[in-house]
């Protein structure tokens, strides 16, 4: 193990900087902890990818139970629903009915939002958000904006009627599919943006990246518990809106090696969320 990855000791130490917890009762804690600052949430299961259908209908079986729950959380929280824990990889059809059996669990008038994925699932995600919408299923979906197939996939959403979460990109790509990261993606993000404002569908901006931030200033942002939650609550005061996606459950390690390891990237500690900070000294690092 090099000296830039993250341990087991690691993740253990940070985890509840980046995880709200085992249950999903932790999580629901938490975002009423986050409204009090005027921070929205996303809550999210964190599972393995579904190889048959058996995992597939025990991820959304937990799913439908974390649907009902936003019955306890504040206003606006939505579920955040990763397609292939659910059964993607075994066709667009399955996953669609494990959908629609979560959405059934939803109270009135809140959504789910779906994730971005790698290439070689990008046909079967689209095809199930469409489907879902002409379903009348309440769903959100992402684009990532370094894929140059967006800018089409962004008209037929949009055509449809799907509010869309834009973000740079989770997955290294071929250049043949997809920009270099950097001023390429970024540049291709706020036209994306620019695209989805126009078609007035709803757009939110997945990104810790002030720069867009700030160029997006009308645009909710979403970024992730526990990173950089000075910029979290600084838009917040600042009056914009803020989503935070608030993960729990006992399959959390691959995740928040992940979050460990970009934080070191940044040269960043893993801060806990701390809903009344105290005021920092002068001169004190804030991270």
């Amino acid at each position: 193990m090099t000296a830039d990855l993250a341990t087991a000791t690691d993740v253990a130490a940070d985890l509840s900087a980046y995880v709200a917890g085992d249950t999903a009762a932790a999580a629901v804690e938490l975002t009423g902890k986050l409204a009090a600052d005027g921070i929205a949430g996303n809550l999210g299961y964190l599972a393995p990818e579904a190889h048959d259908a058996d995992m597939a209908r025990a991820a959304a079986r937990e799913y439908r139970q974390l649907a009902a729950a936003l019955a306890d959380t504040p206003p606006g929280t939505r579920i955040e629903v990763d397609l292939p824990h659910i059964g993607l990889d075994l066709g667009p059809s399955f996953c669609l009915a494990q959908l629609a059996a979560i959405s059934a669990c939803l109270p009135s008038g809140r959504l789910m939002q779906t994730g971005a994925e790698e290439t070689h699932r990008t046909n079967a995600v689209l095809h199930t958000v469409l489907q879902a919408r002409a379903a009348g299923l309440p769903l959100r979906a992402s684009v990532q904006a370094n894929l140059r197939r967006s800018v089409a996939d962004v008209s037929r959403l949009t055509a449809a009627g799907v509010p869309l979460r834009v973000v740079k990109g989770a997955f290294a790509e071929p250049l043949a599919v997809a920009w270099p990261f950097g001023e390429p993606t970024d540049i291709a993000l706020v036209r994306l943006a620019g695209t989805v404002l126009r078609a007035g569908t709803g757009l939110s901006i997945g990104t810790h990246d002030q720069v867009i931030q700030q160029a997006l200033a009308e645009t909710e942002i979403e970024m992730l518990l526990g990173s950089r939650p000075d910029v979290t609550r600084s838009l917040a005061a600042e009056g914009r809106q803020v989503r935070l996606y608030v993960p729990y459950g006992p399959d959390h390690g691959a995740y928040v090696r992940a979050r460990v390891n970009e934080a070191r990237r940044h040269r960043t500690p893993a801060p806990r969320w701390n809903p009344h900070p105290v005021p920092p000294s002068r001169g004190a690092c804030t991270y």
